[in-house]
């Protein structure tokens, strides 16, 4: 069994199912260094733990950044027709499965802000986590009673277009893995929202926040005025070519022991 992106931390609910992963496994593809020192701290043999980065990255370097995204292809429903040509904000707010209560106060306070960016934003439908059900229904509910807006919401996007949408946009702001991991790489400007992430290893493209509207605007204004370089925490595009060759030479044993 070979693990990949295993020893990450999050603060999400999955960190305990990860783990125990690690532990089941055979063979440990972690995406950065200190994720398998991680593993090795849990006693797991060093002869079979390897740094290959994220796959993720390998898929941005296959990407064409100058083609503009077709947005006609995801709106959910008609509303303001978001123009890519000109400067927009993207938004994408999954639920916190730890603090289910507080699921609702996040979307509101980071709904206000956009609000007050005076900019086109492009919000993003959540994932399927617990709780997507109350971001849904508000983002709804924003859309029916803000007619006047200049934001719109979509459903779905192909990687590839997600990952064009973010790297030309002005800031992502929320609570996604992607902002930290392929962010990164992409050098886009991220406000990280909440504790669903705090764990997470970052690069100098993010900055964290409380969930309180002024000082998301704050964190905004603060992250789009400094420069950010490209990071390669997360890989070079690398990965697949790393894995492959592990996985053609090595020579497992089964038999797993605690390696002390």
């Amino acid at each position: 069994m070979a693990h990949l992106q295993g020893g990450e931390l999050s603060g999400s609910i999955d960190e305990s199912i990860r783990h125990a992963v690690t532990k089941l496994s055979n063979l440990h593809l972690a995406c950065t260094k200190k994720s398998k020192d991680r593993i090795r701290k849990m006693g797991e043999n060093p002869k079979f733990i390897f740094n290959v980065g994220c796959p993720s990255i390998d898929t941005i370097k296959k990407i064409n950044f100058k083609e503009r995204v077709n947005l006609k292809k995801y709106s959910y429903g008609l509303g303001f027709k978001v123009d890519l040509k000109k400067p927009y904000y993207v938004v994408m707010i999954h639920p916190d499965t730890k603090n289910y209560e507080k699921n609702l106060k996040l979307v509101d306070e980071v709904f206000k802000s956009a609000i007050k960016l005076n900019e086109q934003v492009v919000w993003l439908w959540p994932n399927s986590d617990a709780g997507a059900n109350i971001i849904t229904k508000k983002m709804r509910s924003y859309r029916e009673k803000n007619k006047k807006i200049r934001m719109n919401f979509f459903t779905n996007l192909e990687v590839s277009d997600y990952l064009k949408l973010i790297k030309n946009s002005k800031c992502l702001i929320g609570n996604t893995s992607s902002g930290i991991r392929e962010g990164s790489y992409l050098s886009v400007p991220y406000v990280c929202v909440g504790d669903r992430q705090y764990m997470r290893e970052r690069g100098s493209n993010v900055i964290d926040c409380k969930i309180d509207s002024k000082k998301i605007l704050d964190s905004i204004k603060k992250i789009t005025s400094k420069k950010i370089s490209k990071s390669t925490i997360y890989g070079n595009g690398r990965s697949i070519k790393k894995i492959y060759s592990i996985l053609k030479n090595i020579n497992l044993d089964i038999h797993k022991t605690f390696y002390d």
